[in-house]
């Protein structure tokens, strides 16, 4: 009986944790969407398809972005043309919206958002 009773209370962490996870995943994926309709991707950079823009957002509990720290792995202007485009449709999606999409219940100091560029030109046909 004990060990089926701790079966069942491992069972009901793992389940809990796992849709924590996926309502964080939920909340980054509507962020990441709504930044991605006011993203203007610099169009005929040769080296657009390797590069991965990230960003973390330092932001306030209502959604309110203090600073953007552009992370990049390796120097390369294109690159840095991708990520500073991010950039600023990070801070139209906030004007625009008023605030970032951020749910109350889903809050942290700060965010990194990922783009692997790869995706991103697959999914517009080309960059």
């Amino acid at each position: 009986m004990t060990r089926l009773l701790l079966a069942a209370l491992v069972a009901m962490a793992v389940s809990s944790c796992a849709s924590a996870e996926s309502k964080d995943d939920r909340a980054k994926d509507e962020l990441r969407d709504a930044i991605e309709k006011n993203w203007l991707i610099p169009l005929g950079l040769p080296n657009a398809e390797k590069c991965t823009t990230s960003l973390r957002l330092h932001v306030t509990p209502e959604g309110m972005v203090n600073k953007i720290d552009v992370l990049q792995d390796h120097d390369d202007p294109d690159c840095d043309a991708i990520a500073q485009s991010a950039r600023r449709a990070v801070l139209i999606t906030q004007n625009e919206l008023g605030h970032l999409p951020i749910p109350q219940d889903h809050y942290y100091p700060t965010i990194i958002v990922r783009w692997p560029m790869k995706v991103i030109c697959g999914e517009r046909g080309g960059c």
